[in-house]
Protein backbone atom coordinates (compact mmCIF):
# COMPACT_ATOMS: atom_id res chain seq x y z
CA UNK A 1 0.00 0.00 0.00
CA UNK A 2 2.70 2.43 0.93
CA UNK A 3 4.65 1.48 -2.26
CA UNK A 4 1.85 2.08 -4.69
CA UNK A 5 0.87 5.49 -2.82
CA UNK A 6 4.52 6.38 -3.02
CA UNK A 7 4.52 5.51 -7.19
CA UNK A 8 1.00 7.51 -7.15
CA UNK A 9 2.73 10.60 -6.07
CA UNK A 10 5.55 10.35 -8.41
CA UNK A 11 2.59 10.15 -10.87
CA UNK A 12 -0.05 12.83 -10.22
CA UNK A 13 0.09 15.49 -12.22
CA UNK A 14 0.57 18.99 -9.90
CA UNK A 15 -2.06 20.55 -10.86
CA UNK A 16 -3.97 22.76 -8.22
CA UNK A 17 -7.78 21.15 -6.93
CA UNK A 18 -8.54 23.80 -4.05
CA UNK A 19 -6.46 26.77 -3.57
CA UNK A 20 -2.41 25.39 -3.00
CA UNK A 21 -3.63 21.90 -2.58
CA UNK A 22 -2.51 19.89 -5.26
CA UNK A 23 -3.72 15.99 -6.37
CA UNK A 24 -0.20 15.05 -5.18
CA UNK A 25 -1.41 16.85 -2.26
CA UNK A 26 -4.14 14.81 -1.90
CA UNK A 27 -2.43 11.54 -2.78
CA UNK A 28 0.23 12.31 0.85
CA UNK A 29 -3.18 12.75 2.67
CA UNK A 30 -4.35 9.55 2.02
CA UNK A 31 -0.48 7.73 2.37
CA UNK A 32 -0.45 9.69 5.77
CA UNK A 33 -2.99 7.62 7.73
CA UNK A 34 -1.75 4.49 6.69
CA UNK A 35 1.88 5.21 7.17
CA UNK A 36 0.70 6.48 11.34
CA UNK A 37 -1.32 2.64 10.74
CA UNK A 38 1.86 1.17 10.06
CA UNK A 39 4.74 3.05 11.40
CA UNK A 40 7.17 1.12 13.83
CA UNK A 41 9.46 3.13 15.30
CA UNK A 42 12.03 0.78 14.93
CA UNK A 43 12.41 0.49 11.27
CA UNK A 44 13.22 4.00 10.52
CA UNK A 45 16.65 5.04 10.66
CA UNK A 46 18.29 7.95 12.32
CA UNK A 47 21.31 8.84 9.95
CA UNK A 48 23.54 11.36 10.36
CA UNK A 49 22.83 13.15 7.57
CA UNK A 50 19.12 13.63 8.75
CA UNK A 51 20.65 14.82 11.99
CA UNK A 52 22.47 17.83 9.83
CA UNK A 53 19.04 18.26 7.76
CA UNK A 54 16.92 18.71 11.24
CA UNK A 55 19.84 21.12 12.31
CA UNK A 56 18.87 23.17 8.96
CA UNK A 57 14.98 23.24 9.80
CA UNK A 58 15.83 24.45 12.83
CA UNK A 59 17.33 27.29 12.00
CA UNK A 60 15.21 28.15 9.19
CA UNK A 61 12.38 27.81 11.58
CA UNK A 62 14.04 30.81 13.89
CA UNK A 63 14.82 32.76 10.37
CA UNK A 64 10.86 32.40 9.71
CA UNK A 65 10.18 33.46 13.80
CA UNK A 66 12.86 36.48 13.40
CA UNK A 67 11.39 37.77 9.63
CA UNK A 68 7.59 37.37 10.37
CA UNK A 69 6.74 40.98 10.75
CA UNK A 70 7.76 40.88 7.14
CA UNK A 71 6.97 36.91 5.99
CA UNK A 72 3.97 36.42 8.21
CA UNK A 73 2.68 32.65 8.46
CA UNK A 74 4.46 32.35 4.64
CA UNK A 75 7.81 31.59 6.11
CA UNK A 76 6.78 29.33 8.71
CA UNK A 77 4.67 27.10 6.00
CA UNK A 78 7.30 26.98 3.94
CA UNK A 79 9.17 25.42 6.55
CA UNK A 80 6.17 22.73 7.13
CA UNK A 81 6.32 22.33 3.69
CA UNK A 82 9.66 21.30 3.74
CA UNK A 83 8.74 18.86 7.01
CA UNK A 84 6.02 17.28 4.50
CA UNK A 85 8.07 16.66 2.07
CA UNK A 86 10.67 14.48 4.67
CA UNK A 87 7.70 12.47 6.19
CA UNK A 88 8.30 10.36 2.89
CA UNK A 89 11.24 9.34 4.87
CA UNK A 90 9.51 7.20 6.88
CA UNK A 91 7.24 6.12 4.10
CA UNK A 92 10.37 4.91 2.44
CA UNK A 93 11.69 3.32 5.36
CA UNK A 94 8.73 1.42 6.68
CA UNK A 95 8.20 -0.24 2.62
CA UNK A 96 11.97 -1.76 3.47
CA UNK A 97 10.58 -4.35 5.64
CA UNK A 98 8.17 -5.16 3.19
CA UNK A 99 9.44 -4.29 -0.44
CA UNK A 100 12.30 -5.90 -2.43
CA UNK A 101 14.67 -4.34 -3.65
CA UNK A 102 13.30 -6.25 -6.85
CA UNK A 103 10.06 -5.00 -6.47
CA UNK A 104 10.95 -1.32 -5.74
CA UNK A 105 12.96 -1.09 -8.91
CA UNK A 106 10.54 -2.46 -10.90
CA UNK A 107 7.83 -0.37 -9.32
CA UNK A 108 10.44 2.44 -10.49
CA UNK A 109 10.40 1.43 -14.09
CA UNK A 110 6.74 1.27 -14.28
CA UNK A 111 6.82 4.91 -13.84
CA UNK A 112 9.50 5.52 -15.87
CA UNK A 113 7.65 3.67 -18.54
CA UNK A 114 4.49 5.74 -17.96
CA UNK A 115 6.40 9.18 -18.35
CA UNK A 116 7.71 7.93 -21.42
CA UNK A 117 4.37 7.63 -22.85
CA UNK A 118 3.34 10.31 -21.56
CA UNK A 119 6.17 12.39 -22.87
CA UNK A 120 5.44 10.80 -26.17
CA UNK A 121 1.80 11.88 -25.85
CA UNK A 122 2.83 15.60 -24.93
CA UNK A 123 4.49 16.00 -28.15
CA UNK A 124 1.53 14.63 -30.16
CA UNK A 125 -0.24 17.05 -28.39
CA UNK A 126 -2.73 14.49 -27.21
CA UNK A 127 -1.85 14.94 -23.30
CA UNK A 128 -2.06 18.75 -22.68
CA UNK A 129 0.84 20.53 -20.84
CA UNK A 130 0.74 21.31 -17.18
CA UNK A 131 2.63 23.59 -15.00
CA UNK A 132 4.19 27.73 -15.36
CA UNK A 133 5.74 26.08 -18.60
CA UNK A 134 2.82 25.79 -20.80
CA UNK A 135 4.17 28.28 -23.56
CA UNK A 136 7.55 26.83 -23.73
CA UNK A 137 7.52 25.63 -27.04
CA UNK A 138 9.29 22.02 -27.61
CA UNK A 139 10.04 21.86 -24.02
CA UNK A 140 8.38 18.97 -22.02
CA UNK A 141 6.77 18.93 -18.75
CA UNK A 142 4.95 15.95 -18.08
CA UNK A 143 3.30 15.72 -14.85
CA UNK A 144 5.24 18.64 -13.09
CA UNK A 145 5.38 22.28 -12.67
CA UNK A 146 7.95 22.53 -15.15
CA UNK A 147 10.98 21.16 -17.65
CA UNK A 148 13.42 21.61 -14.52
CA UNK A 149 11.43 19.67 -12.07
CA UNK A 150 10.77 16.96 -14.63
CA UNK A 151 14.20 16.59 -15.50
CA UNK A 152 15.77 16.24 -11.91
CA UNK A 153 12.64 13.89 -10.90
CA UNK A 154 13.79 11.98 -14.89
CA UNK A 155 17.13 11.57 -13.77
CA UNK A 156 16.55 10.07 -10.26
CA UNK A 157 13.77 7.67 -11.81
CA UNK A 158 17.28 6.68 -13.88
CA UNK A 159 19.13 5.73 -10.77
CA UNK A 160 16.83 2.55 -10.48
CA UNK A 161 16.03 1.10 -14.12
CA UNK A 162 18.00 -1.30 -14.91
CA UNK A 163 16.26 -1.79 -18.73
CA UNK A 164 18.18 0.06 -21.64
CA UNK A 165 14.90 0.65 -23.56
CA UNK A 166 13.63 2.32 -20.94
CA UNK A 167 17.17 4.32 -19.79
CA UNK A 168 17.14 5.14 -23.81
CA UNK A 169 13.56 6.87 -23.21
CA UNK A 170 14.14 8.78 -20.20
CA UNK A 171 17.73 10.28 -21.74
CA UNK A 172 15.37 11.33 -24.66
CA UNK A 173 13.05 13.17 -22.13
CA UNK A 174 15.73 14.24 -20.61
CA UNK A 175 16.92 16.16 -23.73
CA UNK A 176 13.57 17.16 -24.50
CA UNK A 177 13.52 19.16 -21.13
CA UNK A 178 16.43 21.38 -22.42
CA UNK A 179 17.72 21.73 -18.99
CA UNK A 180 21.20 22.05 -19.71
CA UNK A 181 21.96 22.25 -16.08
CA UNK A 182 20.57 18.82 -15.41
CA UNK A 183 22.20 17.56 -18.37
CA UNK A 184 25.31 18.19 -17.60
CA UNK A 185 25.06 17.43 -13.60
CA UNK A 186 23.79 13.88 -14.71
CA UNK A 187 26.48 13.59 -17.10
CA UNK A 188 29.49 15.17 -15.03
CA UNK A 189 27.95 12.50 -12.37
CA UNK A 190 27.62 9.23 -14.75
CA UNK A 191 30.93 9.80 -15.65
CA UNK A 192 32.81 10.26 -11.84
CA UNK A 193 31.42 7.27 -10.67
CA UNK A 194 31.84 4.89 -13.95
CA UNK A 195 35.18 6.76 -16.01
CA UNK A 196 35.70 3.79 -17.78
CA UNK A 197 31.97 4.06 -19.60
CA UNK A 198 32.48 7.40 -21.04
CA UNK A 199 32.64 5.91 -24.72
CA UNK A 200 29.65 3.24 -23.83
CA UNK A 201 27.27 6.16 -22.84
CA UNK A 202 28.46 8.91 -25.36
CA UNK A 203 27.75 6.52 -28.12
CA UNK A 204 24.01 6.17 -27.38
CA UNK A 205 23.33 9.53 -26.42
CA UNK A 206 25.18 10.93 -30.06
CA UNK A 207 22.92 8.39 -31.81
CA UNK A 208 20.19 9.89 -30.15
CA UNK A 209 21.01 13.55 -30.75
CA UNK A 210 21.80 12.71 -33.78
CA UNK A 211 18.53 11.33 -34.73
CA UNK A 212 16.92 14.31 -33.41
CA UNK A 213 18.64 16.66 -35.82
CA UNK A 214 17.88 14.28 -38.42
CA UNK A 215 14.22 14.90 -37.60
CA UNK A 216 14.36 18.32 -37.11
CA UNK A 217 17.69 20.19 -38.11
CA UNK A 218 16.97 23.38 -37.00
CA UNK A 219 15.96 22.13 -33.67
CA UNK A 220 19.69 22.80 -32.09
CA UNK A 221 19.34 25.99 -33.55
CA UNK A 222 16.32 27.32 -32.04
CA UNK A 223 16.26 25.14 -28.70
CA UNK A 224 17.86 26.63 -25.58
CA UNK A 225 20.95 24.79 -26.38
CA UNK A 226 22.31 27.35 -28.95
CA UNK A 227 22.38 30.31 -25.88
CA UNK A 228 25.04 28.53 -23.53
CA UNK A 229 27.90 30.60 -22.35
CA UNK A 230 31.12 30.12 -21.61
CA UNK A 231 32.35 30.11 -17.47
CA UNK A 232 34.25 33.34 -18.05
CA UNK A 233 31.25 35.16 -19.97
CA UNK A 234 29.01 33.77 -16.96
CA UNK A 235 31.39 35.47 -14.68
CA UNK A 236 32.20 38.77 -16.20
CA UNK A 237 28.44 39.18 -16.16
CA UNK A 238 27.75 37.84 -13.00
CA UNK A 239 30.79 40.73 -11.25
CA UNK A 240 29.16 43.64 -13.75
CA UNK A 241 25.67 42.95 -12.36
CA UNK A 242 26.69 42.37 -8.53
CA UNK A 243 28.63 45.96 -8.59
CA UNK A 244 25.28 47.49 -10.43
CA UNK A 245 22.59 45.99 -8.02
CA UNK A 246 21.49 48.14 -5.60
CA UNK A 247 21.44 47.15 -1.71
CA UNK A 248 17.69 46.50 -0.57
CA UNK A 249 16.19 46.86 2.38
CA UNK A 250 12.83 45.55 2.56
CA UNK A 251 11.34 42.84 0.35
CA UNK A 252 8.93 44.62 -1.17
CA UNK A 253 12.07 46.69 -2.75
CA UNK A 254 13.56 43.33 -3.79
CA UNK A 255 10.09 42.14 -5.53
CA UNK A 256 10.45 45.70 -7.15
CA UNK A 257 13.59 45.26 -8.72
CA UNK A 258 13.17 41.19 -9.28
CA UNK A 259 9.93 41.57 -10.87
CA UNK A 260 8.07 44.58 -11.44
CA UNK A 261 10.79 46.02 -13.44
CA UNK A 262 12.63 43.56 -14.56
CA UNK A 263 12.39 44.00 -18.23
CA UNK A 264 13.13 47.16 -17.68
CA UNK A 265 17.14 45.86 -16.97
CA UNK A 266 16.88 43.27 -19.40
CA UNK A 267 19.37 44.39 -22.20
CA UNK A 268 19.44 40.75 -23.92
CA UNK A 269 23.16 40.77 -24.81
CA UNK A 270 23.89 37.53 -23.02
CA UNK A 271 21.03 34.54 -22.60
CA UNK A 272 18.53 35.84 -21.21
CA UNK A 273 17.80 33.22 -18.69
CA UNK A 274 21.05 33.77 -16.99
CA UNK A 275 20.64 37.19 -17.12
CA UNK A 276 17.43 37.41 -15.30
CA UNK A 277 19.25 35.07 -13.07
CA UNK A 278 21.80 37.35 -12.40
CA UNK A 279 19.12 40.16 -11.96
CA UNK A 280 17.67 38.55 -8.69
CA UNK A 281 20.85 36.83 -7.30
CA UNK A 282 22.75 39.96 -7.56
CA UNK A 283 19.82 41.50 -4.96
CA UNK A 284 19.50 38.67 -2.79
CA UNK A 285 23.68 38.47 -1.72
CA UNK A 286 23.90 42.59 -1.62
CA UNK A 287 20.73 42.26 0.40
CA UNK A 288 22.91 40.33 3.40
CA UNK A 289 24.85 43.56 3.46
CA UNK A 290 21.35 45.16 5.20
CA UNK A 291 22.01 44.18 8.66
CA UNK A 292 23.66 41.67 10.70
CA UNK A 293 20.45 39.46 11.48
CA UNK A 294 19.72 39.16 7.87
CA UNK A 295 23.58 38.15 7.09
CA UNK A 296 23.28 35.47 10.21
CA UNK A 297 20.07 33.82 9.19
CA UNK A 298 18.59 35.47 6.86
CA UNK A 299 15.45 36.85 5.07
CA UNK A 300 12.97 33.73 5.93
CA UNK A 301 11.76 30.85 4.10
CA UNK A 302 10.45 31.65 0.61
CA UNK A 303 11.29 35.23 1.17
CA UNK A 304 12.45 36.00 -2.71
CA UNK A 305 9.32 34.24 -4.22
CA UNK A 306 9.09 31.42 -6.43
CA UNK A 307 11.80 31.76 -8.63
CA UNK A 308 15.49 32.35 -8.03
CA UNK A 309 17.08 29.98 -10.64
CA UNK A 310 20.09 29.14 -7.79
CA UNK A 311 19.28 27.04 -4.88
CA UNK A 312 22.56 28.31 -3.40
CA UNK A 313 21.60 31.74 -3.82
CA UNK A 314 17.95 30.87 -2.23
CA UNK A 315 19.68 29.24 0.88
CA UNK A 316 21.95 32.18 1.15
CA UNK A 317 19.01 34.46 1.03
CA UNK A 318 16.64 32.69 3.09
CA UNK A 319 18.89 31.05 5.83
CA UNK A 320 21.82 33.40 5.76
CA UNK A 321 25.31 32.15 6.60
CA UNK A 322 24.84 30.53 9.54
CA UNK A 323 21.87 28.51 7.67
CA UNK A 324 24.04 27.78 4.73
CA UNK A 325 26.85 26.58 6.98
CA UNK A 326 24.87 23.97 8.08
CA UNK A 327 23.15 23.14 5.08
CA UNK A 328 26.71 23.08 3.33
CA UNK A 329 27.63 19.99 6.22
CA UNK A 330 24.36 17.97 5.47
CA UNK A 331 25.23 17.82 1.52
CA UNK A 332 28.78 17.14 2.46
CA UNK A 333 28.06 14.64 4.77
CA UNK A 334 25.61 13.25 2.55
CA UNK A 335 27.69 12.84 -0.72
CA UNK A 336 31.01 12.16 1.36
CA UNK A 337 30.30 9.61 3.69
CA UNK A 338 30.97 5.88 2.30
CA UNK A 339 28.12 4.30 4.56
CA UNK A 340 25.24 5.43 2.64
CA UNK A 341 23.33 4.24 0.15
CA UNK A 342 24.67 5.25 -3.14
CA UNK A 343 21.39 5.96 -5.26
CA UNK A 344 21.06 8.68 -2.44
CA UNK A 345 24.64 9.72 -2.44
CA UNK A 346 24.29 10.70 -5.95
CA UNK A 347 21.10 12.25 -6.23
CA UNK A 348 23.20 14.82 -3.41
CA UNK A 349 25.66 14.98 -6.18
CA UNK A 350 23.25 15.43 -8.62
CA UNK A 351 21.28 18.06 -6.63
CA UNK A 352 24.36 20.32 -5.62
CA UNK A 353 25.28 20.79 -9.10
CA UNK A 354 21.73 21.18 -10.48
CA UNK A 355 21.62 23.48 -7.47
CA UNK A 356 23.76 26.26 -9.02
CA UNK A 357 21.23 27.53 -11.48
CA UNK A 358 17.67 25.50 -10.76
CA UNK A 359 15.43 26.07 -7.40
CA UNK A 360 15.67 22.07 -7.08
CA UNK A 361 15.14 22.01 -3.21
CA UNK A 362 11.72 23.26 -2.67
CA UNK A 363 10.44 21.06 -5.35
CA UNK A 364 7.71 19.03 -4.22
CA UNK A 365 7.96 16.10 -6.54
CA UNK A 366 11.60 15.93 -6.16
CA UNK A 367 12.25 16.48 -2.56
CA UNK A 368 9.45 13.79 -1.75
CA UNK A 369 11.13 11.30 -4.10
CA UNK A 370 14.49 11.87 -2.61
CA UNK A 371 13.21 11.27 0.84
CA UNK A 372 11.06 8.45 -0.08
CA UNK A 373 14.06 6.10 -1.57
CA UNK A 374 16.59 8.00 0.65
CA UNK A 375 14.80 6.45 3.71
CA UNK A 376 13.85 2.58 1.55
CA UNK A 377 17.58 2.61 0.60
CA UNK A 378 19.00 3.49 3.89
CA UNK A 379 16.43 0.98 5.90
CA UNK A 380 17.36 -1.56 3.49
CA UNK A 381 21.03 -1.15 4.08
CA UNK A 382 20.66 -0.84 8.43
CA UNK A 383 18.64 -4.24 7.76
CA UNK A 384 21.56 -5.77 5.59
CA UNK A 385 24.67 -4.48 7.76
CA UNK A 386 22.44 -5.49 11.40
Amino acid sequence: MLLFGFTAFLLAPKIDVISVLRIEDLVFLLVLPVLIWRYTPDRTPFPGYLKWYFAYLGLATLSAIANYSSLGLFGIINVVRQVQYLIWFAVGAQMAASISTERFHRAITIVGIIFILWWLGEMAGIIPKIGKFTGAQGRVTLNTSGPYEISVVVVFVMLFVKNRAVLLGLIGILIATQSRITLAAALVVYLIKNPRNALIVSVPVALLVVTFLLLDPSALAESRFAEIMSPLEMWQAWRAQLLDAPVIVDLPEYRYYAYDSLWEQVDGNIDVSFEIRLIRWALIVKSLTSDWMHLSIGWGPGAWGAAVDSHLIRFLGEVGVLGTAIFTAFVAVSVFHPGYPAPYRTAMMILVICSLFIDVMTSSKIMSFLWGFAGYTTARMSRASA
